[in-house]
């Protein structure tokens, strides 16, 4: 890393932002917004990419927004910019936008009312000119002070990354929708449909060669003077530990840089496997990551932190603010043998645990679904499937038999439940009797719990198993005229077993949506 501003090629750095997008195929071609600040980075990207437009086949579109947090200073730049526009003969979107009133409403931090404030207004102006991309002029400076952030803040593989070249954007990024009062300019650009991708083509440079491009170029940039206050924790990084760490050891902001793309490189191989559980165990709605108990507590500690950290990011658009005190937060709750317990995360998301699932909530997530429960019970066909509130149960019959005959029920080894774990459930058929049906808890319902020889109160049997009283009557229950046969995903009544005698086996399965 040069550790001064020096003399350059300005061509020369056109060249290697030119091999750098087309290696990480960030730009496709047609309309581009690209963010500028007024800042060297953003003004030297700026450049660039309009002496790469005809090359690259680009139509850019500079989008610039004032926060109203530093007065006349800040109507200073935004004039700027719009020259600057428009000395390249660019189409650009100059916009004001309240941000301390916009902040005081949703209780907000500067910085972070600032960040949504500007996300959702790039993203309105890409929906406006039609890009699926939005150009930002982050550099390899700030991916060395994003992977120290995150490691002085205890994040895991994924946060020791720095920035990436390229990122899908999430509804969750842009934080609480801006109001048409917020906005102090006219025709401003609201911020909905398909999120544009978020690429970086100057990561590749350090500041002191995009300061070095502008002044080669006579381009006109500003310092914004917030950049100088230590008490951002960034600024610190930048202004002196990194100073201090490239003093004591020689090109450390390099060697860095070189550490956070190898770990991008061996994180994309955990990645994959973390999808693929992902895939399988984790239900994703709006403003909402939910997932089972019982699969998540046979997994790898590791491998929880990573889902853990995937489903934070999911939620809240990043893991800015998610250190590892959140973390071990997080996983108090989910081991711990409370029910219905719940862990506050920056940013007003929660984590809230019941008895078989725990879920990640964001302020914007509507209630957790609450189906309604039947009034009377439902026919269970044999075979066949009986809807119910939220899931399915199926009933299906199959033969007892021998261990040389695969797929059969052994009952010498059979220990009350099916291969499917807690979810199924196999019964002596001919005990059980006919015809099945599901309902909710009565009043007065006793059943023998399986181990047990004499019978329970449904209501107690609930309650020994821990269920939280607003479950309890979600819980389907499969009777017959002889009585309750499966409390579904709890227990099976003990008088209905597989013995070596049955010949008929009435395999139960609950299918949760």
């Amino acid at each position: 890393m040069m550790e001064e501003t020096v003399d350059l090629d300005p061509d020369s750095i056109v060249s290697r932002v030119l091999r750098f997008v087309e290696s990480r195929g960030l730009l496709q071609g047609g309309a581009l917004v690209v963010a500028v600040s007024g800042g060297q980075d953003s003004v030297c990207m700026l450049d660039v990419l309009a002496r790469l437009r005809v090359h690259l086949r680009l139509e850019l579109h500079v989008a610039h927004l004032n926060h109203m947090l530093r007065g006349a200073e800040a109507e200073s730049e935004a004039e700027q910019v719009g020259a600057l526009a428009e000395a390249l003969a660019l189409p650009a979107t100059v916009g004001t936008i309240d941000v301390p009133a916009y902040r005081a409403r949703h209780h907000l931090s500067e910085e972070v009312a600032a960040r949504y404030a500007r996300y959702q207004f790039l993203v309105g102006v890409a929906g406006q000119v039609g890009s699926g991309r939005l150009a930002v002029g982050h550099t390899a400076d700030d991916s060395v002070e994003t992977l120290l952030m995150n490691l002085l803040r205890g994040a895991g593989l994924a946060g020791l990354r720095g920035i990436l070249p390229s990122r899908e954007m999430r509804p969750a990024q842009l934080g609480p929708r801006l109001e048409p009062g917020d906005w102090k300019t006219e025709g401003f650009p609201l911020s909905g449909g398909t999120l544009p991708v978020v690429v970086r083509p100057i990561l590749d440079l350090f500041r002191t060669e995009t300061e070095g491009y502008c002044r080669a170029r006579g381009l006109r940039f500003w310092s914004d003077p917030s950049n100088l206050d230590l008490s951002y924790r960034r600024n610190w990084i930048r202004g002196e530990l990194l100073p201090l760490m490239n003093s004591r050891v020689a090109g450390a902001t390099d060697r860095l840089r070189n550490a956070a793309d190898l770990l991008a490189d061996e994180y994309g191989v955990v990645s994959g496997y973390v999808d693929r559980l992902w895939g399988e165990l984790a239900r994703v709605g709006e403003g909402r990551v939910e997932f089972d108990l019982e699969p998540w507590l046979g997994l790898s500690m590791a491998v929880q932190r990573q889902l853990l950290r995937k489903a934070v990011e999911g939620v809240a658009g990043s893991l800015e603010d998610f250190g590892r005190v959140h973390v071990d937060g997080c996983e108090a709750v989910i081991l711990g043998g409370s029910v219905a317990a719940s862990f506050e995360l920056p940013g007003r998301f929660r984590l809230e645990k019941g008895y078989t699932a725990f879920w990640l909530t964001g302020p914007a997530a509507p209630p957790r679904a609450v189906h309604p429960l039947p009034e009377e019970q439902i026919s269970l066909p044999v075979p066949g499937v009986a809807s119910w509130p939220g899931g399915s149960i199926e009933a299906s019959i199959v033969r007892a038999g021998s261990p040389s005959k695969p797929g059969e029920v052994q009952a010498e080894t059979w220990n009350g439940r099916c291969d499917g774990g807690r979810w199924e459930a196999c019964l002596d058929a001919d005990l059980a009797g006919s015809p099945l049906a599901v309902r909710c808890r009565m009043p007065g319902d006793r059943f023998v719990p399986l181990g047990m020889a004499q019978p329970k109160k449904l209501q107690d049997f609930l309650v020994d198993e821990k269920v939280p009283r607003g479950e309890r009557d979600g819980v389907p229950v499969v009777a017959t005229p002889n009585g309750i046969i499966w409390v579904a995903g709890y227990r099976i009544d003990d008088r209905f077993k597989v013995t070596p005698r049955t010949r008929r086996v009435l395999k139960l399965r609950y299918e949760q949506l």
